[in-house]
């Protein structure tokens, strides 16, 4: 059986790889208020990205589209929308999702995995103990254990 990886493997893994999608969530939001990017299907089905938000537009009715088959761009004016909203009728319908709440997502995630991936190498820096950050600075040794918790120190 193959182990595991190590748990700083797993959160930088987790830490470069949210910055990335972060990154291109931001892009993809800011541009999509200047740009409307979508595609649809000869099914009638389609979803578009524009003004911060993802439509996805779905049809009822066999035969009914309102978009052309293929990719579409088209340039629009900045305008952000921030709400989810959703409209039905006979035809089909759409639902509309912000972007937003996925770029606050992963930056918070990436902001925690930064931050769990630092603390490791700060305490160590400052001579604090792993695990419970008391200063081990009057220890006699660098290899005792921490009066505080009892944790040995990864160099011992």
């Amino acid at each position: 059986m193959k182990p595991h990886p190590p748990p700083h493997r797993i959160r930088k893994t987790i830490k470069w790889g949210g910055a990335a999608v972060t990154v291109l969530l931001v892009v993809v939001w800011i541009g999509s208020g200047w740009i409307a990017m979508g595609y649809a299907t000869s099914r009638g089905d389609a979803f578009q990205v524009t003004w911060g938000e993802v439509g996805i537009f779905y049809r009822l009715a066999p035969g009914v589209s309102a978009l052309a088959p293929g990719w579409s761009f088209a340039s629009t004016s900045p305008n952000w929308l921030w709400t989810t909203s959703s409209f039905k009728n006979s035809a089909g319908g759409t639902i509309w999702i912000p972007l937003w709440p996925a770029v606050l997502a992963f930056l918070i995630i990436t902001a925690v995995t930064s931050l769990l991936d630092t603390l490791p190498r700060r305490r160590a820096k400052l001579n604090l103990c792993p695990k419970c950050g008391y200063d081990r600075t009057g220890l006699a040794s660098n290899d005792a254990k921490c009066p505080e918790c009892g944790a040995v120190p990864a160099s011992a």
